[in-house]
């Protein structure tokens, strides 16, 4: 990982970067990721890399794996002169696909979860991976479809994600 700059209200911002991904973290403040003790993985391959941040890059290449490599579908759309999808991980209300900054936010909502029960660790960390596989297929439905045509049928390209990230997580 690297320390990019303060974050907003002074969070330290992180950037971690795997080959399709920069994915974009914070250790401190109401917008950093679960500690390793809160969120309970028992895989930690990386010690300078928090737990869920791994997970998130795991999750992630092996969706885009599936869906690129193994499904044949064209590749998420990159903002111009970008090598990788820009992903970030803080404190959104919700996970989502940016179809204009093409960009995925991914929710921290550790707390938020913590709340309805999930604990992280076992069949939850499986939740995870769904909704990543999820958000990430919505950013291959954008290189076939333009931004008006994801939302005129939004029941449709969210029935897609869910089905596509059935077959990853």
């Amino acid at each position: 990982p690297v320390c990019l700059s303060s974050g907003p209200t002074g969070a330290t911002m992180n950037r971690y970067e795997t080959t399709n991904f920069t994915i974009v973290y914070y250790t401190d403040n109401l917008y950093a990721v679960p500690t390793d003790a809160e969120y309970r993985a028992e895989h930690h391959t990386n010690p300078l890399l928090p737990d869920f941040v791994e997970d998130v890059a795991v999750f992630l290449e092996r969706a885009h794996a599936y869906y690129v490599d193994t499904l044949k579908l064209r590749p998420p759309v990159r903002p111009e002169g970008q090598s990788r999808i820009f992903v970030q991980i803080r404190n959104y209300k919700e996970s989502e696909w940016l179809p204009l900054t093409k960009a995925l936010h991914i929710a921290n909502n550790f707390a938020a979860a913590s709340l309805l029960g999930f604990n992280w660790h076992g069949d939850d960390r499986t939740l995870l991976a769904h909704e990543l596989a999820h958000e990430l297929f919505h950013a291959l439905q954008n290189a076939y479809l333009g931004y008006t045509s994801m939302y005129q049928g939004k029941w449709l390209t969210e029935s897609l994600a869910d089905y596509a990230a059935h077959l990853v997580a």
